[in-house]
């Protein structure tokens, strides 16, 4: 999942702000964090960035390490990491300016320093046509919503690697697939409206979940923290719910 890191820049005469804030997202998170890293390669450099469109897009020019693939990385994670690298860029463009999308350019390392095209090979599609702009897309921000979303669908899957991570504290992962083996599985769910507390640092949501070898649904308060800017459920209130099943 994305996460936001707010932070202060500093723009430099004659620089715009949209320049600055794809330097600073290049940069990657804050050391100090320990829970966040980047995915963009540390190599790849920024070149311009020019409004297209009226300014309802933006242009970004970066060298040719953006398009540079890991060919010992296994494809389907390659092309995932490739959607987080846009969509991060994406996010924090819109977040901050009123663009309502990117569109990408790439200079070649072999080329003058004022000559630019547009690279088919990060489409992945083996032609000829330029990348299409894209629009930001929420669904791989970390907020409640998806973060529950995530938890709930590892646990109908009984992917307990998965929903270590997504659950507070410091859960084993033995441990959990131990109570969760022991409860009903879920066959479905439904997540409806949820509600931010204590300043935004804590959150619950209306869930509706489809036990297995149960006919009568259940509805169940799902409560999230925020730890360190990353959303998870709570795991002791995860505890009660399987008490419920």
């Amino acid at each position: 999942v994305l996460v936001a890191e707010q932070r202060q820049i500093e723009v430099r005469s004659g620089e715009i702000l949209e320049f600055a804030v794809i330097k600073e997202l290049l940069r990657g998170p804050k050391a100090s964090s320990g829970l966040l890293f980047s995915l963009i390669p540390s190599d790849v450099e920024v070149v311009n960035a020019v409004p297209l469109q009226d300014n309802r897009l933006l242009a970004i020019t970066f060298s040719e390490a953006f398009v540079r693939s890991n060919e010992q990385a296994d494809p389907v994670a390659e092309q995932l990491r490739r959607e987080l690298i846009l969509q991060s860029i994406c996010l924090s463009i819109t977040d901050n300016t009123p663009y309502l999308g990117i569109q990408i350019f790439i200079r070649p390392d072999d080329v003058g320093q004022s000559t630019y095209r547009l690279d088919n090979t990060f489409l992945l599609q083996g032609n000829q046509l330029p990348m299409m702009p894209l629009v930001r897309e929420d669904t791989f921000v970390s907020n409640p919503q998806n973060i529950a979303k995530i938890l709930l669908t590892a646990w109908s899957k009984k992917d307990y690697d998965t929903m270590v991570p997504f659950l507070s504290g410091s859960p084993n992962v033995n441990v959990l697939s131990e109570l969760v083996e022991k409860k009903n599985n879920i066959i479905t769910f439904d997540l409806g409206s949820g509600a931010l507390y204590d300043d935004g640092a804590k959150a619950t949501i209306a869930t509706t979940l489809e036990p297995i070898n149960r006919q009568e649904y259940l509805v169940f308060p799902l409560k999230l923290v925020n730890e360190e800017g990353i959303w998870k459920v709570d795991y002791d209130n995860f505890l009660a719910l399987l008490g419920f099943m």
